[in-house]
């Protein structure tokens, strides 16, 4: 579901949780995190989590290139600062012993920083929500 588009270089996309159909893209992250929001808050069942997706292309001055920047958003439970500070790291994880590698956003950093010279960054608040951007610069 596109929400907005505004013409000036910035697309905001509000993605429906309902759209996602296939039980292995649901019964990952969004349905954990929202069993988790729903048993540590006292919030009503027809609450629908959002995620948000905004992308921006910002020139630089000339000659120097430009910068692709996607953020994604969501209004779900924040990650905790002890959790934010390890998030990135190799085999860390937050799921019962047996239950994924933690190799995921160790990854997703190292195929961005490393590979790509952007940068990945988290910015989060507990019972508020998180914000992922990633940021490339195109030349």
């Amino acid at each position: 579901m596109l929400s907005t588009t505004l013409w000036c270089q910035e697309r905001i996309i509000v993605l429906d949780t309902n759209m996602f159909q296939s039980p292995k893209l649901v019964d990952g992250a969004d349905d954990v995190s929202f069993d988790k929001l729903r048993m540590t808050s006292n919030i009503s069942s027809d609450y629908k989590p959002e995620v948000i997706v905004v992308t921006t292309y910002t020139p630089l001055q000339e000659g120097q290139g430009s910068v692709i920047t996607i953020s994604v958003i969501d209004d779900e439970i924040g990650i905790p600062d002890q959790v934010r500070d390890k998030i990135f790291q190799p085999f860390f994880n937050t799921k019962a012993t047996g239950e994924g590698t933690g190799l995921g956003l160790s990854m997703s950093y190292d195929i961005v920083t490393k590979g790509h010279g952007g940068t990945l960054e988290i910015d989060s608040e507990v019972d508020r929500g998180t914000m992922f951007k990633l940021c490339l610069k195109i030349t």
